[in-house]
């Protein structure tokens, strides 16, 4: 659910990557700069979440926007493995950037 999300705020760290990633997923980039190309990803996987029932929101499982600032905080602090594997460091402002565009 959160994948188009955290693809927007990470893309900037490897554009070339993300704008390779549409082209895999189909998308015309034909004539687009590779910011534009990346972007293009991000629409197709939200296409694709859409395409199979994956909600783009967490208000769908009722989760409470005010627990937000608290998991962001929980995830730069546990999941250290996880966070170090991405296209560009996250803070936890960027995590909870995350899930309010996600909530």
């Amino acid at each position: 659910m959160l994948l188009p999300y955290v693809t927007e705020v990470i893309m900037v760290g490897n554009i070339k990557k993300f704008a390779h990633i549409a082209e895999l997923m189909g998308e015309n980039i034909a004539g687009l700069s590779q910011r534009e190309a990346a972007k293009k990803a991000i629409e197709s996987i939200k296409c694709l979440s859409t395409d199979i029932n994956i909600p783009l929101h967490m208000r769908e499982f009722n989760i409470p926007q005010d627990v937000l600032p608290q998991w962001a905080k929980m995830v730069i602090e546990t999941q250290t493995r996880l966070m170090s594997n991405t296209a560009r460091k996250l803070t936890e402002k960027d995590v909870l950037d995350i899930y309010q565009a996600a909530w």
